[in-house]
């Protein structure tokens, strides 16, 4: 009922702003998707620059992208990467809340 503004942009266009919520949507960028890259950061890891360009890359969009929401972060992960029940498992218990969308 309410006219929300939604506005689809890429991590680089958003820079240094904030939103309320943020979707990360996971993307495939130079034969790895981005769950490839940042999985040990969704499980409570820090940054540990490995001189790896397209490693280094992605954490650090994937910290721009995720610092940018004020009350709603939303990571959408394939399960084909990340299965449901290694989530539910491992990320859940760090505080994330697993939702599985189906067809």
């Amino acid at each position: 009922e309410e006219n929300l503004p939604i506005k689809i942009n890429t991590i680089h266009g958003e820079k240094g702003e904030t939103h309320t919520a943020t979707l990360y949507l996971e993307t495939f960028y130079k034969r790895k998707y981005d769950s490839q890259h940042i999985k040990q950061q969704l499980y409570g890891s820090t940054f540990k620059s490995e001189n790896k360009p397209e490693q280094d890359m992605a954490e650090k969009l994937a910290y721009v992208a995720m610092s940018r929401a004020q009350y709603l972060l939303c990571v959408a992960i394939s399960t084909k990467r990340i299965s449901e029940k290694y989530a539910k498992e491992t990320l859940k218990p760090l505080g994330w809340e697993i939702i599985t969308l189906t067809k």
